[in-house]
């Protein structure tokens, strides 16, 4: 592609504004009470996962990831002191003790106080359920707000965390009454642990003490770096970036607000902001496409900021283009060969108004036939994948042109695929491209199991082949039969306790991420004093018997299976937590597809010792006919099974009946024919041991 004028080309994702009106006053005003405004999700989750880097590759440069809890608090006016505290005890109050300061530095601005809570991995706090309260001094005494029930999960489990950048924050007020546009707007940006969908984003409305304004930004694979005590490593995650609507809340220049991003999790981060005025607008990006090209302009504010809802024009004809988004940014189509401006408009006035709108400097395409310039592996199925999960058209070779779109049909490939590790053939295979530039790559699922690596050359056309090397690209993957385990990483769980799993889903040493698992509980046997089976998977503070789960980067998973606590305490043995892989299905952010049809069984027992139950003998003799006879248990050994003997003279033991006890731990009208006329009989009864309760003897009862 030729243009007029060199570019500076950006390589960053964009989220359509969104124009959600809300109405409030400014949204630092605070009250008497101190209002913990973090942790806001529904199940006050929190998780340890790292959400950020150092720096975002091949991006801007952003705060250093941490894997802490976002803590952030509206104050009462007139504070004087504020911190942060934790209780191992979910549902502790506010008078007990045991309360446990963050141990991390508070920062105070305008009306709201924050932390960063980073528990150590492995402490007491990671993958449990805690209490969490901010605690605020003033002329009008001590107050607190407590968030209870708050599961903290680690590192490794699927719940995602996510952050909100710091630093402040322009805001636009549209002046495009004459289009209806007239919203203000800010842009809010971020990372999170998550890959891929969205993260919904809203700012801090005290009036009614919701976060308001919410709105979906879209999240975009980035890699991260960290470091730690293995030194210096990269991981996946995601970056967003989206606008939110301000519209109503009464934000002016100078302000404090505090917004939210929410994704399993959530962070809250309070911002300066400053009232936007359009300073200039650039065009950041442009592309040749077939009969013309296509062109990125941003907006930049007085300090060269991005500009959220500006309006963009066609400099020739005064035709709207459209308004920016989250980025600042509006894309336009130009015909081939006809230069083009385009301006910004600062005010009502459609039309151009020199010295008053800011206008680009003219660019213009210079059409040019699409040629083979690149290449890459795709992998559908990502770079370790289970035969099972694999169908044709999985491995594929996209070519694409030198704008960066997949070339037409035809296209010739040369390509050999091997074992890792072994050498390559000497000969290469030949496919060529389907209408959407792919040459599929046939694999044989059956094959053995491990690497494979795939190497691929495109054939240039024939006048290009004296200017140009043609375009190759190499990768490799594993496939084979992935295994499913789980290992516990708890202590043996007791009567009233619970115990946690982690899966893995696995290659060999290679992980699957991202894979749908079902995960279900089967009941095991209530041990008296318990009657019905009652243990299950948790799930925020509910246990349910079913749950499915997704694997993380690290083809890991974490269930938790609690036996809830009962009065008097009684375990559940012979439990099963079952886990299989699901269907994946591709949709819009992910190619998975398939079953790795892989599964795994493990016995749960929550204290494996037998309960004691006594019963009751009673009975009436009724002769010369029958004597009835009936045993009263609790409720507790339903089900349970009673013989009942007749004593001989010599001592010795005969049986006569044998019942099972009802839903009240009962067995009613027992008869026995009464063959000794006018002597006495002694009966007795046995509850027969089983895997719930031990085995007991009655009183004995002697009947005429």
């Amino acid at each position: 592609m030729k243009l007029s004028h060199g570019l500076a080309v950006s390589a960053v994702s964009a989220l359509a504004v969104s124009g959600i009106a809300v109405t409030a006053p400014a949204a630092h005003a605070a009250g008497p009470q101190v209002r913990l405004i973090s942790i806001y999700n529904a199940g006050h989750d929190a998780s340890t996962r790292p959400d950020g880097s150092s720096e975002i590759i091949g991006g801007e440069t952003t705060e250093p990831g941490d894997a802490g809890i976002s803590l952030v608090a509206a104050l009462p006016e007139g504070a004087a002191s504020v911190a942060f505290e934790y209780n191992l005890d979910p549902e502790a109050s506010d008078t007990d003790d045991d309360w446990t300061p963050t141990g991390s530095p508070v920062d105070r601005t305008d009306g709201f106080a924050s932390t960063v809570f980073a528990p150590e991995p492995g402490s007491d706090v990671v993958d449990s359920d805690i209490a969490v309260r901010v605690v605020a001094t003033s002329e009008g005494g001590t107050t607190y707000s407590t968030r209870r029930d708050v599961h903290v999960s680690g590192p490794d489990a699927a719940v995602n965390s996510v952050r909100v950048a710091t630093g402040d924050r322009g805001f636009f007020v549209q002046p495009y009454a004459g289009s209806a546009r007239t919203a203000t707007l800010t842009s809010v940006n971020g990372t999170t642990s998550a890959t891929e969908g969205t993260v919904e984003l809203s700012a801090w409305r005290a009036a009614d003490g919701t976060f308001a304004g919410r709105t979906a930004a879209a999240v975009t694979q980035t890699p991260f770096k960290v470091v730690d005590e293995d030194g210096l490593r990269f991981y996946l995650g995601g970056a967003y970036t989206g606008a939110v609507d301000l519209t109503g809340f009464g934000v002016q220049d100078g302000d404090v607000v505090a917004f939210g991003a929410e994704r399993d999790t959530d962070g809250v981060q309070p911002a300066a902001v400053y009232e936007q005025s359009i300073a200039g607008i650039v065009v950041v990006d442009g592309r040749s496409v077939a009969n013309g090209g296509v062109f990125t302009t941003r907006v930049d504010d007085q300090e060269g900021r991005p500009v959220v809802g500006a309006e963009v024009r066609r400099l020739s004809d005064g035709s709207l283009v459209g308004y920016t988004d989250a980025l600042g940014q509006v894309t336009s189509r130009q015909a081939d060969g006809e230069p083009e401006s385009y301006y910004a408009n600062t005010t009502d006035v459609d039309a151009y108004e020199e010295e008053v709108d800011v206008v680009t400097t003219e660019v213009v395409t210079n059409g040019n036939a699409p040629v083979a310039t690149d290449s890459q592996v795709e992998l559908a199925d990502g770079a370790v994948f289970d035969d099972d999960e694999y169908a044709a058209g999985d491995v594929a070779v996209l070519v694409t042109d030198q704008f960066g779109d997949p070339v037409g049909a035809g296209t010739m490939v040369r390509y050999r695929l091997y074992p890792t590790g072994t050498e390559a053939p000497a000969e290469q295979l030949v496919l060529t491209t389907g209408t959407d530039g792919r040459a599929v790559v046939p694999f044989d699922p059956a094959g053995p199991d491990g690497g494979y690596t795939l190497e691929a050359e495109v054939d240039p056309p024939s006048d290009m082949r004296a200017a140009r090397r043609a375009p190759s690209t190499t990768a490799t993957f594993v496939a084979g039969q992935a295994a499913l385990t789980l290992t516990r990483r708890t202590p043996a769980p007791t009567a009233g306790g619970q115990v946690t799993y982690q899966g893995r889903l696995s290659i060999g040493d290679d992980r699957l991420q991202g894979r749908l698992v079902g995960l279900r509980f089967t009941h095991g046997v209530e041990l008296v004093p318990g009657r019905d089976a009652d243990a299950g998977i948790l799930v925020g503070d509910r246990v349910v018997p079913a749950q499915n789960v997704v694997t993380d980067r690290n083809g890991v998973f974490r269930v938790t299976v609690k036996d809830p606590v009962e009065r008097p305490r009684a375990g559940e043995i012979e439990g099963a937590l079952a886990a299989a892989t699901l269907t994946n299905r591709a949709s819009t952010t992910s190619t998975l597809a398939g079953n790795a049809d892989a599964r795994a069984v493990v016995r749960v027992d929550f204290s494996g010792k037998r309960g004691r139950a006594s019963i009751k003998l009673f009975g009436i003799g009724q002769r010369p006919v029958s004597d009835i006879l009936r045993v009263e248990g609790p409720a507790s050994i339903a089900g349970e099974t009673v013989k009942i003997f007749k004593i001989r003279g010599d001592g010795s033991r005969q049986l006569v009946r044998t019942r099972v006890l009802d839903k009240d731990g009962d067995a009613k009208q027992i008869k026995v024919r009464d063959r000794n006329r006018r002597s006495f009989t002694r009966f007795v009864a046995m509850l027969v041991a089983s895997k719930r309760v031990e085995g007991a003897t009655s009183n004995k009862r002697r009947l005429r």
